[in-house]
């Protein structure tokens, strides 16, 4: 048996589980989100009140901050689970500090 009827027969076999009541999506909507609250407690208290600062007034936020909310980003998506991880920055509006010029 090739490997493709191996997997046609796999899928064939697989037993679903009917729900009676589906779930409502306002119960899970959101539930892997990197918001504020999960943010606070992967970075550093500092790069917070610098990201707030530029969320609420435009304040420029330094190299480092950024790839500190970066790095915790991925750190927050490996322990949700995550097995490939993909972090596209594309700093378009020119407020981080780094000019590529």
């Amino acid at each position: 048996m090739g490997i493709r009827q191996k997997a046609l027969f796999n899928i064939k076999s697989i037993e679903l589980v009917k729900e009676n009541e589906p779930k409502r999506v306002s119960s899970y909507f959101g539930e892997n989100t990197f918001n504020m609250e999960t943010m606070q407690k992967y970075i550093s208290k500092d790069t917070m009140e610098a990201f707030k600062a530029w969320l609420s007034e435009g304040r420029i936020i330094s190299l480092e901050q950024a790839n500190e909310i970066a790095d915790a980003m991925k750190e927050w998506a490996i322990s949700k689970g995550a097995t490939y991880y993909t972090h596209w920055f594309q700093p378009m509006t020119g407020l981080t500090a780094e000019k590529t010029r």
